[in-house]
This record gives structure tokens, sequence and C-alpha cells, in this order.
């Protein structure tokens, strides 16, 4: 009885340990990062997009299992193309919010990193990655932050400013793709060379 919970336990440490080695693989020549919703990752090069008069913000919501970079994108043409500016780009923690605030004129789109574990290249201190539960997509939604005008029933004309709120819910259970309730599936997936350009 003993000789067998204790080949037992031993196939259990050696499970262990080879999960462990795989893992350290995984991470070598990385480190790890450490990141708050709002902060802008490392890696990326872009002008930041402000107008600082406009009062047109995107409040965006996550809740899921896994952390996000979000990319705000002003589109050039009537769709996404790969030189369409990087307006903003953000941080998201699990379970919390942020509110891109002072977004200039324009018609934007949305491209979102999923996972957890963020880590930088020891070599390349730009190369930054989610190092599990990766996923990669571009929104669907179009959002105009164009401002309008209303016409009032007395004749006076009102301005509206565009204001959006996003849930961005992607759940990632055993390092599957669980899109339950998500809105992820609706979208474009794209890959994560084309996220990180």
């Amino acid at each position: 009885m003993k000789k067998t919970l204790l080949l037992c336990i031993m196939a259990v440490l050696l499970a262990l340990c080879g999960t462990l080695h795989a893992q350290t693989e995984q991470f070598k020549g990385w480190s790890p990062l450490t990141l708050k919703t709002g902060d802008v990752p490392a890696g990326f090069t872009f002008k930041p997009m402000v107008d600082k008069k406009s009062g047109a913000w995107l409040l965006l919501s996550l809740t899921g299992s896994t952390d996000v970079i979000v990319k705000l994108k002003c589109m050039r043409g009537n769709r996404p193309r790969a030189d369409d500016h990087v307006a903003r780009v953000v941080y998201i923690t699990n379970g919390e919010k942020y509110r891109i605030e002072k977004i200039p004129e324009g018609i934007y789109y949305i491209e979102v990193a999923y996972g957890n574990l963020y880590y930088k290249n020891k070599k390349h201190k730009k190369m930054c990655r989610f190092m599990e539960d990766n996923y990669f997509v571009r929104l669907r939604e179009v959002l105009d932050f164009n401002v309008q005008k209303e016409m009032l029933d007395d004749g006076r004309t009102k301005v509206v400013t565009p204001r959006y709120e996003l849930d961005l819910k992607l759940n990632v259970t055993n390092h599957q793709l669980d899109d339950e309730g998500s809105r992820i599936v609706e979208n474009t997936k794209i890959s994560e060379d084309e996220f990180y350009k």
C-alpha cells in the first residue's frame, strides 16, 4: 500500500516538473511586466490623437478571465486598413473600466488583444506580449466621433457630443476560448502580428 502511494506521489511530482520545465522554456528570455489599467504598454510607437477641447469619450468595461490591450484606430477610408492611424493604446485589467477621453472628430474602430501574463523580451525591450490565453480581434463596431447637430422643436440647434460604452467580455478556460455571452464571435479575428504592427 505504501509503495503504491509512494509511486503515485512520484508520478504526480514528475508530471508537475514536466509542466514547470515547459513553462520555464516558454518564458526563457522574457521578464514579467506589471501594468495597471490606463497604462500604455511598452512596444507601441504612436503619436496619441488628443483634442483638449473635445468632450467625446469611450468607456470600456472588461469582464471575463483576461486582461486586454485596446487600440483605438482612426479610419482613413471607408474600411479598416493596415496604415490607419493608432489614436490611443491602453491596458485594461480584468474587472475594471477605463474611459478614453478627448477623442478628436473622426471615424474609429477598435482592435483588442486579450490575454494573461504580459511579458517583455529581455533582448528587444520594445517586444512585449501576452504569454497565455492570447486572442486578437478587430471589433465590428465603427465609432463615429464627429460632432452632430440636432434640430430641437423650438428651432434651436443642439450640439451632440459622441459618447460610447463597450463591454469587452471574453472568457478563456483551460487555454480554450469560451465565447458564450461574448460579443467577440461577431467580430473579425486578427493575428498577433497584425495587432502589434
